[in-house]
């Protein structure tokens, strides 16, 4: 494909990669490294524009909906809120509590005994 055909390759539902021809929905890292690629790369290579998705124009959209509904800048805005009222929470003793180390979660399933 020529450069001026690698914005057609980004498609409703489906995105071809330019290198090799496969058809997907999202172009992942490691398809781009078959091919020794980052995405950077393939952009530059391609002449898209360097913020471009590499995905379908569907999926973009449906990931954009789904995070403005989520709205993690509230919530990170209510969190740096209230971390100064966790100091002021210590107990007034004069010594530092200390908190117990937590124990780390087991990774996997159990083991057999």
């Amino acid at each position: 494909m020529a450069k001026a055909d690698a914005a057609k390759s980004i498609r409703e539902t489906t995105v071809i990669c330019l290198e090799c021809g496969k058809v997907c929905k999202i172009i992942t890292a490691k398809h781009l490294a078959l091919h020794g690629l980052d995405a950077d790369a393939y952009r530059e290579k391609w002449g898209l524009k360097k913020g471009a998705p590499l995905a379908c124009k569907a999926l973009v959209r449906a990931r954009r909906k789904k995070m403005k509904e989520m709205q993690l800048w509230e919530r990170r805005r209510a969190t740096a809120g209230a971390k100064p009222k966790a100091a002021e929470a210590a107990p007034a003793t004069g010594k530092a509590a200390k908190a117990a180390p937590a124990k780390p979660k087991a990774k996997g399933r159990p083991k057999k005994a």
